[in-house]
This record gives C-alpha cells, sequence and structure tokens, in this order.
C-alpha cells in the first residue's frame, strides 16, 4: 500500500455514524490526510461507546449505517483520494448475549460449537462473575430466579433484566414440577435440540414462550424455592460468583481485568478463518487498505498471527500493529508488518521537546514540594508486585499450578508458596511488556531477557530461593524433561500473555497517576523513570530505525 503520509482518528459511535463521516471526506482531503484511520466497525452490544467490544465479526453495525452505509463512506473517501485503515481486535470479544458465540457457550457449555473459539478452562463450569454478592447471599436473597427470554426463545435464570440460558438438557428436570401444559411441550422440544442448529430449537420455541403466560406465573412463584432455584444452578454449563471473585478465579482469559470481555483463541485456524472473514472481504474488496492490530501482545502466537493474516491480506495492504516498545526495544523481525501505531514516536517527542538539562532542577523543585525524592524504579516495581498478586492473583495461581505440576512431574515437587513467589518476582523483573516464544522455541534475544529477569528475582527473593527461580527459568526455557513439554509450553504461552496487562495496569493506571515530576511522559509508550534523551536520543532513534529499514 502507500504508506500513510497523514492520518486522521475516526471514533465511530456516541453519534458519529458512516454518514457522518462521509460528509467529512472533502474537508480531511483539504486538510491533507491520506489515510481515514477507523475504530471497530463490527456488531457490539447495545449501549457500546468504543466497538472494541466486538459481538458479531460477520456483521457490520446496524447502529452505525450497517454495510449499506458503510459502503456510501467508502465511496465519499474515494472520491476524495483518502483511503481507510481499519482497526480489528482479534484477542478479545464480548462476553455478553449479545455476542452469539458467547451466548451458545453459556447456553451448551462444551457441547457448544464455539466451545473451542474462547480461552477457556472447561476443567470446571464456565464461571460468570455477574452476581452483586457472594453465590449463597445472592440465592438467599432472591436474586436469582427462573424467567422467559421470549425474543431469544428460551428458559433462563434471569439476574434482574439478564436472562442466562438453560441449558436444553436441563429444561426435562426442571419443567417436571409445572402443571401448565406448556411446560411438557417446550421439554419435548429442548429434548430434540442440537448444539449444532440451536437457532432450529430457539425457532419452535418463541410461539411456545408467548402463550405461555401461566408458565411464566408458576415459575416466578417456585423462584421463591431457594432450594429448586439453587438445583437448576447446579445442573447448568455455567456458574454464577460475585465478580469480585474474577480477580480470584475466574474459568477464561480476560483483557486486562475486564470480565466483559473474553479471549479469542485465533491461533486455532477456524476460529482465525471465523473472525477474519468480513474483514479480509473488504480488504479483498478494496474497501478497506490497510489494518490496525489491537492489542497484538494478548494472542499466544503474535508472529504466527501476523504471518497467517499477511499470507491472507497479500503484500500491498497495510498492516500495522498496537505495540508498546519499551525504551530501545525494537519489533521482532520476523513480524511482516509496516509498523506500529506510534506510541514510541511519542516517547521520542517528549525528547524533543523536554529540554533534558534541566532535569536535575525539576527533581529538586519536586522533592521539595512532595518533602522527599520518590524512586520511580521502586513505585514501578510495587506497582508491578500489587498489580500482580491483587488484581491478577487467579491468573498467578495457574501459572503456579503448572509450575507445581511441572516439578512433580520431575520428582522434587517444589512447594506451591515458593513458586509463588518465584513466578511473581520473576514476571515484575520482565523489563519489557512480553517475550514471543512459542512451541518452536525462544529467540536469543528473548532467552536474554528471561535469564535476565531471573537474575534479577534471585537478588529480589535471595539465594535460597534460586532453585525455585530456577525451575520457572526451565519451564520458560523449554529445558524440560518430554513429559514436561507441554505444561512448560502452556506456563510460557499463559506467562507471555500475562506480563504485558502487569506492566499496563502498574505503569499506565497506577504510577501515572502517583508519579508526577514530568507529566509529558506519563503517556503510553512512555518511561517515567527514564529521563528524556533531548534531541541527541531522537536522532540516535531515527537512525537506528533508518538502518534497519523501517518505514
Amino acid at each position: 500500500m502507500t504508506l500513510p503520509r497523514a492520518t486522521y482518528r475516526l471514533q465511530f459511535r456516541n453519534g458519529m455514524t458512516f454518514d457522518w463521516a462521509a460528509e467529512l471526506a472533502p474537508y480531511l482531503a483539504r486538510l491533507g490526510i491520506s489515510h481515514v484511520y477507523a475504530s471497530p466497525v463490527f456488531s457490539a452490544p447495545p449501549g457500546s461507546t468504543h466497538g472494541y467490544d466486538v459481538a458479531d465479526h460477520g456483521e457490520i453495525d446496524p447502529l452505525l449505517g450497517g454495510r449499506p452505509g458503510f459502503d456510501r463512506m467508502v465511496e465519499a473517501f474515494r472520491a476524495e483520494g483518502l483511503r481507510l485503515i481499519l482497526d480489528i481486535v482479534p484477542n478479545h470479544m464480548a462476553a455478553d448475549l449479545a455476542n452469539p458465540w458467547w451466548r451458545s457457550v453459556v447456553e451448551w457449555g462444551r457441547q457448544s460449537p464455539y466451545a473451542g473459539h474462547f480461552d477457556i478452562d472447561w476443567r470446571e463450569r464456565l464461571t460468570l462473575p455477574l452476581l452483586g454478592r457472594p453465590y449463597a447471599e445472592a440465592l438467599a436473597g432472591g436474586d436469582i430466579r427462573l424467567a422467559f427470554d421470549r425474543a431469544r426463545g428460551f428458559i433462563g435464570l434471569a439476574l434482574g433484566a439478564l436472562v442466562l440460558p438453560l441449558h436444553p438438557a436441563s429444561y426435562e428436570s426442571v419443567l417436571a414440577r409445572f402443571r401448565s401444559p406448556a411446560a411438557g411441550e417446550i421439554a419435548a422440544e429442548a429434548g430434540l435440540a442440537d448444539p449444532g442448529d440451536a437457532a432450529r430449537f430457539h425457532a419452535r420455541l418463541r410461539p411456545l414462550l408467548a402463550e405461555a403466560d401461566a408458565l411464566a406465573e408458576e415459575m416466578e412463584a417456585a423462584s421463591a424455592d431457594r432450594a429448586f432455584i439453587d438445583r437448576v444452578h447446579g445442573q447448568q454449563a455455567f456458574e454464577l460468583i460475585h465478580w469480585k471473585e474474577a480477580r480470584r478465579h475466574l474459568g477464561y482469559r480476560r483483557f486486562f481485568e475486564i470480565t466483559g470481555l473474553v479471549g479469542v483463541r485465533v491461533e486455532d485456524e477456524a476460529v482465525f478463518d471465523d473472525v477474519h472473514r468480513l474483514v479480509l472481504d473488504l480488504v479483498r474488496d478494496g474497501a478497506v487498505d490497510g489494518l490496525r492490530i489491537d492489542h497484538v501482545d494478548g494472542l499466544a502466537d503474535p508472529a504466527g498471527y501476523l504471518k497467517q493474516l499477511r499470507a491472507e491480506l497479500g503484500p500491498d495492504a497495510g498492516l500495522f500493529v498496537e505495540k508498546i516498545l519499551e525504551g530501545d526495544e525494537t519489533l521482532p523481525a520476523d513480524w511482516p508488518v509496516d509498523g506500529t501505531t506510534g506510541y514510541e514516536f511519542v516517547d521520542s517527542l517528549a525528547d524533543l521537546l523536554v529540554d533534558e538539562t534541566r532535569m536535575a532542577e525539576l527533581d529538586a523543585t519536586h522533592a521539595a514540594a512532595l518533602g522527599e525524592a520518590p524512586d520511580p524504579e521502586a513505585l514501578i516495581r510495587a506497582a508491578r508486585e500489587r498489580t500482580l498478586t491483587h488484581n491478577f492473583e487467579g491468573e498467578l495461581a495457574s501459572l503456579v499450578r503448572l509450575a507445581s505440576e511441572a516439578s512433580r512431574r520431575s520428582g522434587a515437587p517444589e512447594p506451591e508458596e515458593a513458586l509463588w513467589e518465584a513466578i511473581g518476582a520473576v514476571i515484575v523483573a520482565i523489563p519489557v511488556y512480553r517475550t514471543y516464544g512459542t512451541s518452536e522455541g525462544l529467540a536469543a534475544r528473548d532467552r536474554a531477557i528471561l535469564e535476565k529477569a531471573a537474575a534479577a528475582a534471585v537478588e529480589r527473593l535471595g539465594a535460597d530461593r534460586s532453585r525455585h527461580v530456577d525451575v520457572v527459568l526451565r519451564l520458560l526455557l523449554g529445558e524440560v524433561a518430554p513429559d514436561s513439554r507441554d505444561i512448560a509450553q502452556l506456563f510460557r504461552e499463559k506467562l507471555q500473555q500475562l506480563s504485558g496487562p502487569v506492566m499496563a495496569k502498574a505503569v499506565e493506571d497506577t504510577v501515572f497517576y502517583r508519579f508526577n515530576r514530568l507529566i509529558a511522559v506519563n503517556e503510553v509508550g512512555c518511561d517515567p523513570a527514564r529521563p528524556p534523551g533531548g534531541v541527541p536520543r531522537v536522532h540516535a532513534r531515527l537512525g537506528s530505525a533508518a538502518r534497519r529499514g523501517d518505514r
């Protein structure tokens, strides 16, 4: 593609529609814009303000104008010589019943044809952190009721206006206590339900539920029977939990701490195809000229994903990644992309616009105002430790279980408490957002990062913990016995997906608000602990980029 000369960001929703964007085309052209960079356009749950909570990758959101409106916008852009770069979100989707894949998983559990689309731990029922208080209290307080969703065509457990579908296999036992003739008809239909053709089941239930007012009244009365509701809950593919429990125990990968966004397994070829079918059609049809990949670091194998996507896009479409580079870090050489979204450029702007020769004076003024001289490195380390052990307690516990199992298989089981400390210390010491190991191994750069982090962890914990840190390092490097290679691969994958959110929540969402010496560097892509380097560092960075052939 022709590389962007100047981009203009369009955030759809909150009044911004395709038709409004089309009206802006002449103005944008007069500004000298070459490419419009648009937020996600696929259907999201009602009330979404941003669109990064995609509910249906196969539909352009009707609220924005649908496919007809999208085509009108593209035509208006083309008339003014504007190109379109579209933001897509392969890492996660809305954990919302507006998402038909998620709705199927809530209803059918592992039997759903979409059970493998999401990063779910199927060793237990699907945990749904939707309760406003612990389950026992919610049950006793009548927060959970039996109800219909007539529009969608199912019976479910209701939390206020939200109705979660019952597993069809439970209908017979649930409805057995009711006298209404509709109960038997509905149970009979449920007995014929097939997860591969759930739409047919729901279509047949809608007219039955529409005429089942007597059954609805019986169900409302039965909802006062707490033991009955508890039995119904126990028969479902999901388990309701208090929302505060999610940080300790959640059965699916989430985006950062947001339980309403569930991780998607685009590393699976079938899932990749389902997620990208429509957007690839838009590129091949010429409507979209390039893609921006949201949160590429959340993926199990970013390099593998980007190579697959590049093969589908062809060599001419633009491909940009949202990637935060720390310090002198550069993109992995094997990523077939045209660049990043520019967080590192913000860091260079800070270097360019801040007078680095007066930082000592600023430090003194800052310390005098506070009555102390805060150590930003110590603040970052403390924030990362707190974020990992509190906000992501459940994710850390999962890593501990994997490491414990690996040590047990090796014949030298290690105490989980020691592994908890060792894993935590290694993650906190990783100086970048993540490494990129795969089943094929680690690049030399990533290996060096992990070895350095392990050494820092030993220094932090003490020599008596070196054995436990070594267990962690060997798992990350894949240096384990053959019977533990599966655990090592999963351990590394999950740790790599976790280290980025820990860094982001600790630095961007915590330290940026606590260390205010120079707020110009409190921006994503900047490091508040690293003093600005001035024009010399800008020139050095740009020179390095030129030598690498970066565009």
